[in-house]
């Protein structure tokens, strides 16, 4: 795995920790201040591995280091609602026959 493609899938799995973080307040609590936090994806073993390398490099001294296992995580999902789909009028991509509707002003 490059530094590269950790990043990336750490940057999605800190992103996915935060959020996680926000909606169990209780959960957060539990972590030292100053602690270093290793997110272990249990689901993508060399990630997992390449996490434990890091955490070893980087821990201080007398710091705090607290695992995370995590188990997976669930597809993201679309947040839009009720989409439409509306086709120009006689195939002419230039000119969406809902433009009108679109901007219109309601009366």
């Amino acid at each position: 795995m490059t530094k590269d493609e950790a990043f990336a899938k750490n940057l999605e799995l800190s992103f996915e920790f935060d959020r996680y973080l926000i909606e169990h307040p209780k959960f957060a609590e539990k972590i030292p201040f100053e602690a270093l936090v290793v997110l272990l994806p249990k689901y993508d073993h060399e990630l997992c591995e390449y996490n434990l390398k890091i955490a070893a490099k980087n821990s201080e001294p007398e710091q705090p280091v607290v695992y995370v296992e995590i188990d997976g995580v669930k597809p993201e999902k679309s947040r839009l609602l009720r989409l439409k789909l509306k086709l120009a009028e006689n195939g002419d991509s230039r000119k969406p026959m809902i433009k009108k509707r679109l901007y219109s002003k309601a009366a």
